[in-house]
């Protein structure tokens, strides 16, 4: 939901935006994520895919 309103507000004023989301839970084995562990992975996966998406790397 707040990305949709950071983009709308970015659309009305015609600034280039990009939305990205982090899913916390493992639906798959239905286990909680430690979330010092999780943090420190959704750290480092964000910086790849920023890299990746600015062609940095």
């Amino acid at each position: 939901m707040e990305g949709g309103a950071v983009g709308h507000v970015c659309y009305m004023n015609k600034v280039p935006f990009a939305i990205i989301r982090s899913i916390s839970d493992d639906f798959k084995f239905n286990k909680p994520e430690n979330y010092e562990e999780f943090s420190q992975l959704a750290a480092d996966r964000t910086v790849k895919a920023l890299k990746k998406f600015i062609q940095m790397d």
